[in-house]
Formats: C-alpha cells, structure tokens, sequence
C-alpha cells in the first residue's frame, strides 16, 4: 500500500530569499510600468495567482486577463535568473528529515502556490528533486484557492496510486493547516515560517514541529492512520482574521 507525503515548498522545504518576489516586480515593471508592485504585499502563504491579481488591480487592469497572460509568462521568463542570483536554499533539518522518509518508503509530492514550472525549478535549484515524485502534486498554475490546490493533488495522488492508502500535508501557515482541514487529510505544521506553534494548531494541525527533521517516521505514520471530517470552519475563521 503507498503512503503519500505531500509538501508545501517555500518556508517549509526551501527559502528563495526573495527572488521570486523580484522577479514578479520585474514583470510589473516591465508590462505596467509599476514600481516595487508588491510593496505591503504579504507574501507567505500567499499563491502566485493571487499575488498576480494584486498586481493588475494595481495597475488598473483587474479583470483584464490577457493581461494576466503576458505577466505570468513575463514572470516566468525572468524568474530563473532571479534564483541563480539570489541562491535557492534548503531549510535547516529539510534534507535529513527527507531523507528518512523516503528510506521508510513514503512517496513524496508538492502543494504549492507557486506555478507547477516554478515549484519544480526551486525544488531542483535547492537539490531535493531526488527526494520526490516527479510531477506530483497541486499548484497555483491550476487554482489561486489553496483548498483546490490540495483537491488537484488529491486527484492526482489517487490516479496514480489506486492502492494509496492514507496521505498526509506538511506546511508553515495557517493557510496549510486550514486548507487541510477543508480537504479531509491530516497535516503537520513546521515552524519554520513566521507561524508559531499555537497559532498553527489553532488552525487545525494535528502535529507541530520546529524542523522537518523532527518530523519521525513514527509520527508520519501515525499522522498517515488519522481520519478527519472535512470542513471549512478553520478557512472561513483565517478569512475572516484576514478581512
């Protein structure tokens, strides 16, 4: 039977030091002549499909989407240079605690806010692309929801593995932990991120650590085994904190 471990990428794998942020201020610039675009911006937890909206609602453009178009492939365009620049790294534990659980067996995959092509050139830049599942997972390319990111990658996970027989989530923020919640899976939170450890259990973590090293295969299997409800109650609440 497979076990599915699924990743959130940026502040939980990896820190990109702010090159992706560049790179989509580049673009606006660029196309709308827009300087520092994402200026107050929060950026974590946040997806690239939402952030590009902000940047079109900034420049006047919110429901122009051939707009969208061309800023998304301009960010593309530029996007790898910004990450040969300023370094793509792993977090601290990332590359041990990966490395156990793939000896344990667990099949890996991402779900991401990035663009699937942008997940996929951090996770190789930072040298953890051995550690997954090649093309497996949910992104910001299919959705800018993170409950439908994870639904995408449900969907994939059980196409490609009909003898799956329990999955998992591993993010930062509360958005992880709530979009989990709202898709029915268990999640363990890191507190690599800005988010502390109440806060994220306040959310619905079932399981906190402060290192992805510290992330067992004891506790992965334990956290495999637990069944929940879906609900929205967490993602309608971390809206509304937001709003």
């Amino acid at each position: 039977m497979t076990q599915v471990i699924l990743f959130d990428v940026d502040g939980t794998l990896l820190s990109s030091r702010g090159g992706g942020k560049k790179a989509m201020e580049q673009a606006a610039l660029e196309l709308f002549g827009i300087e520092n675009a994402l200026r107050g911006v929060k950026m974590h937890g946040n997806t690239d499909p939402l952030i590009f909206r902000e940047i079109l609602r900034r420049a006047g453009r919110v429901d122009d989407e051939d707009a969208l178009k061309t800023l998304t492939a301009s960010y593309l365009d530029v996007v790898s240079g910004y990450f040969k620049e300023y370094g793509v790294i792993p977090i601290g534990g990332v590359e041990q605690g990966l490395t156990s659980l793939k000896e344990a067996g667990f099949v890996m995959g991402l779900v991401t806010g990035n663009m699937e092509e942008t997940a996929w050139m951090k996770i190789t830049a930072a040298g953890l692309e051995r550690f997954f599942e090649p093309g497996l997972g949910g992104f910001g390319s299919t959705s800018g929801d993170r409950r439908h990111i994870l639904a995408s990658a449900l969907r994939e996970v059980t196409s490609r593995f009909p003898d799956v027989s329990g999955v998992f989530l591993v993010g930062d923020t509360p958005f992880d932990t709530a979009a989990a919640e709202s898709g029915g899976i268990p999640v363990c939170a890191v507190t690599t991120g800005p988010y502390g450890a109440a806060e994220l259990l306040s959310y619905g973590a079932d399981a906190v650590v402060p290192s992805l090293e510290l992330l067992t295969v004891e506790l992965a299997k334990s956290l495999i085994y637990v069944s929940k409800t879906p609900s929205d109650e967490s993602w309608e609440r971390l809206h509304e904190s937001l709003g």
